[in-house]
């Protein structure tokens, strides 16, 4: 009887433990907990509705998070990049930034340990001052608010320039080193630009540095 009841707490155990095993961790993404749906089964089957969930590729690729069921051994991110695969920042809780090529995603998706796929919702991306309207008064302008966005890896300045120029968005400088661009946006812009898959993230400007004197003090007498 004891040893039937050691089985079951064991069981018990390993029914607790096992959402966190298979990539059900909660994300915590811009103050949201987030839980990916597992959905990498359905893909590597070529399942339609699936890989539609995922969204219209853009040049022939998909930007998304993904999320294994443990962080990827050198040996698994060498399989991941001969599929075309390319993980960017890492998120926490066994998740990335990534992007899949749309040809051969089906292989791609296959004995890499990764459980799901998922396109970042705008809400996702906003910093809480842009999502709740709360503005402070150094980022706002008569043109709007000053805000930086961030995008993926491998775009163009030229493509990002286009694509921003079909939102309506010009007053834009891209920074390409960092992946960023600085922009006056509206909130409506703002929330729009988020919805954008090749964005990653958008927040406010940086604040003013402030200067600070001390008071009857050289810099010497201090150090």
């Amino acid at each position: 009887m004891q040893r039937i009841t050691f089985w079951l707490g064991c069981v018990a155990i390993g029914l607790l433990w096992l959402p966190c095993a298979h990539g059900q961790r909660p994300l915590k993404l811009a103050g949201d907990t987030v839980r990916l749906t597992p959905n990498t089964t359905k893909i590597s089957k070529g399942d339609k509705s699936a890989i539609a969930a995922l969204g219209t590729p853009i040049e022939g690729k998909y930007y998304l998070i993904a999320q294994f069921d443990d962080i990827p051994t050198p040996l698994t991110q060498n399989k991941l990049k001969e599929s075309g695969v390319q993980l960017t920042d890492y998120l926490g809780d066994y998740a990335y930034f990534a992007i899949f090529p749309a040809a051969g995603l089906e292989k791609a998706v296959k004995d890499v340990g990764l459980i799901a796929l998922a396109p970042c919702k705008a809400e996702w991306k906003l910093n809480d001052n842009l999502r709740d309207g709360n503005i402070p008064d150094y980022a706002r302008s008569q043109g709007g608010i000053g805000c930086v966005a961030y995008y993926y890896e491998g775009l163009s300045e030229l493509w990002v320039e286009r694509r921003l120029a079909q939102l309506g968005i010009t007053n834009a400088h891209i920074v390409s080193i960092f992946t960023s661009i600085e922009l006056t946006l509206s909130r409506e812009q703002a929330l729009q630009l988020a919805e954008e898959p090749w964005i990653k993230s958008i927040g406010l400007k940086s604040p003013p540095a402030e200067l600070f004197e001390r008071d009857h003090c050289s810099s010497l007498r201090c150090l």
